[in-house]
């Protein structure tokens, strides 16, 4: 497919963290939708987040729910194929069904490669969670198989493509497919106590959810931030931290500084305005949120 010769690295400014787009702005548009993913590039995202998985006929559709019953139609147009699992589902049959629309245009549900398109176009940076608990082990040598129809995959990949993921063994898969892939790990929360937990000297009281071997409860912050940067794992993506077996978004700088001194960048996902601005001044590399506009504007000092 077509060749862009130069990419340059997405490096965030000092106190302005990269803004990745939820689903795209899933907070004024239908999320996953070419209709979202192109509202977050206009109000300035950096990079795009989006769920994939297979249809029936091992094609890739982003899509985030293991049904098409809450982003779609499917119930009233195929009202006998209940559950409605995506992987039931064939590629002619998902384009049938109506996801909302975008000012006034309808939308359906699009395919990775019309995604792969859209952010190559704009070249904007792209965030695939991967979800194999709802598709299986095929998906990440499917996702991989796609990119590399590029000619500048492998200049393109280390540049511009996450691969993130709850599970341990699917970012495997991803490096194995993608070779110089930008791999995130993701928790919705993690809390360590300790003499001085938000410097790193901690240990994990409380994480969601647990991975043995990785970080579970009596994991050493400085084992999970080894344990990462070992397996070529760059960036920590979380919903909240606590310290002192607290949960909050109380995380300090120097808890940043330490992940980062290690080889691990983080991402925290949040809404908020407020915690944005705590979350640029404790240096975070990237916001994940559902509001991006919100986010660029408290970024450039709008709000």
């Amino acid at each position: 497919m077509a060749r862009v010769t130069t990419y340059e690295p997405f490096v965030p400014t000092p106190g302005e963290p990269l803004v990745v787009a939820h689903r795209g702005n899933s907070g004024l548009a239908p999320e996953n939708t070419l209709g979202a993913l192109e509202l977050a590039i206009r109000q300035g995202a950096d990079l795009l987040e989006i769920d994939t998985q297979l249809t029936a006929d091992g094609e890739l559709v982003v899509i985030h729910d293991a049904t098409l019953v809450r982003t779609t139609d499917a119930p009233r147009r195929f009202p006998d194929r209940s559950p409605w699992d995506v992987r039931a589902f064939t590629l002619a049959e998902i384009r049938e069904l109506a996801s909302g629309e975008v000012d006034g245009t309808p939308q359906q549900v699009p395919t990775l490669h019309e995604v792969l398109e859209l952010v190559r176009r704009h070249d904007v940076g792209l965030l695939i969670e991967t979800k194999t608990e709802h598709t299986g082990e095929d998906l990440e040598p499917a996702i991989g198989a796609l990119v590399r129809r590029y000619d500048d995959w492998q200049a393109w990949v280390p540049a511009r493509l996450m691969v993130g993921s709850f599970e341990w063994a699917s970012l495997h898969r991803a490096a194995r497919e993608l070779p110089g892939v930008n791999l995130a790990f993701i928790l919705v929360y993690l809390a360590a106590e300790g003499p001085d937990a938000a410097s790193g000297d901690g240990t994990v009281v409380q994480v969601e959810p647990a991975t043995p071997g990785v970080v579970e409860p009596g994991t050493a912050l400085v084992e999970l931030r080894d344990r990462l940067a070992a397996d070529g794992v760059g960036y920590l993506g979380m919903a909240a931290m606590g310290v002192q077996g607290v949960l909050a978004n109380d995380f300090t700088a120097a808890t940043v500084s330490f992940f980062r001194a290690g080889g691990v960048e983080i991402n925290f996902i949040t809404d908020d305005p407020d915690v944005m601005r705590r979350y640029a001044e404790a240096g975070v590399t990237s916001i994940l949120t559902n509001r991006p506009d919100v986010a660029v504007d408290v970024l450039r000092g709008v709000r």
